[in-house]
């Protein structure tokens, strides 16, 4: 248990203990007993944490869960428990507390399969300790794989100076770098995936600064145009999903070419912005000063902003019809057409760069081309009325 750190006890003379002695006797007299987290009343609802570790599955061998109580208050008691074992119990001044490790692990392997509870308690100014309802987890039977690995970098990663692929040790806090962009001149590290799940041996993604930078600007934008599409593709899914179950198949027919319309008007938009404003676009990013990367990569990543124009119409009407096969539960398809276009993009990619040599607005023209291709293999599907004939809900026997 972390407790507060003990005054130091006054000189041993009488008339001082004394005087102490009848302090205490009066308070207890005037002001009876003094209050203990324990004897608090329970507030009617749970505490406000960062993370919000409430009703989620921990793993048994996962690393200490550090929390961060967003509640005002001078002191702050947490203590975690569950069926077997001591319990964990930090104090603190600071909201932030932070577990030993060591503790943690025993609670945690102790009881797994077990439910994890969580006790916060909070104290006033006043010295009144306010006690929450207690936040119940659950520690899952089998333990999680002890190593991810990712790429690092921070969250405006179009200029980046640092980045790499590392690995970390959930049981702990240990992080260490795989792949660091230093050891490749600097360049962008980019999507990376391991042979068969096997840690020996694994694929990665990299380019020059030029390329790397050019790149990133573009798909900031690719992906700010797409993100409003996947609330329509939500929403035709629901939609479709509903009208299907319900036998009526020609309004689930409706609301997808509503969702046609609604994302093409969206897209007109973008479309207008990535065609006659894109070098406007690629200086939103430009860096306090120039630098001789950012200024080479500018009239690329107009060029592609420009090609990416090609599909911001297609895209509207991608989100639309995928929604709507996926809502009718013709899932397989598009799963299997998605999964065919992304394995088709490596080749690709390894031909028009690295035995063609030529250059990347090519490289992303080709790729563009082919999610065209893409959209038009979703669109015939749809065209075709078999999702139509789905059963969404089977009838009772």
């Amino acid at each position: 248990m972390i407790r507060f750190p003990r005054p130091h006890p006054p000189p041993d003379r009488p008339i001082a203990r004394l005087t102490l002695a009848v302090c205490f006797c009066a308070v207890r007299l005037c002001g009876g007993p003094t209050a203990t987290p324990a004897q608090q009343p329970e507030e009617a609802r749970p505490p406000k944490l960062t993370p919000d570790y409430v009703q989620i599955v921990v793993p048994p061998n996962i690393a200490p869960l550090n929390v961060h109580v967003d509640e005002p208050g001078t002191g702050y008691r947490v203590t975690w428990r569950s069926t077997r074992g001591e319990p964990l119990t930090v104090v603190s001044r600071s909201p932030s507390l932070c577990l030993p490790l060591s503790a943690w692990q025993r609670l945690l392997r102790a009881n797994a399969g077990e439910p994890l509870f969580c006790q916060v308690e909070v104290r006033e100014a006043t010295g009144q300790w306010r006690r929450f309802q207690t936040v119940t987890n659950h520690i899952a039977p089998e333990p999680v794989d002890r190593t991810l690995v990712y790429r690092l970098l921070k969250p405006l990663y179009s200029l980046y100076v640092h980045m790499g692929i590392y690995q970390r040790d959930l049981e702990s806090f240990d992080e260490r770098p795989v792949l660091p962009n230093q050891l490749l001149g600097g360049g962008c590290l980019n999507c990376h995936t391991f042979l068969n799940h096997q840690p020996d041996t694994f694929l990665f993604h990299t380019r020059g600064e030029d390329a790397a930078t050019a790149s990133t600007i573009m798909f900031n934008w690719d992906f700010m145009s797409f993100i409003p599409l996947l609330g329509i593709e939500i929403a035709v899914t629901s939609l479709v999903g509903r009208y299907m179950g319900a036998g009526r198949p020609q309004v689930a027919h409706r609301a997808a070419i509503s969702g046609i319309k609604t994302g093409m008007f969206y897209s007109v938009i973008v479309l207008i912005f990535f065609v006659f404003f894109p070098v406007w676009l690629v200086n939103i990013f430009r860096p306090d000063e120039m630098t001789a990367v950012f200024e080479s990569a500018v009239p690329v990543a107009a060029d592609m902003i420009r090609i990416a124009a090609l599909y911001v119409l297609a895209e509207a009407v991608m989100v639309a019809l995928i929604g709507a096969l996926r809502g009718a539960g013709d899932t397989w398809f598009t799963m299997a057409a998605s999964v065919t276009l992304h394995w088709l993009m490596v080749p690709v990619l390894y031909m028009t760069l690295s035995y063609w040599k030529l250059p990347i607005t090519t490289s992303w023209l080709i790729l563009v081309i082919l999610f065209l291709v893409f959209v038009s293999a979703i669109y015939l599907r749809f065209r075709s009325g078999k999702w139509k004939e789905r059963k969404v809900v089977k009838a009772e026997i």
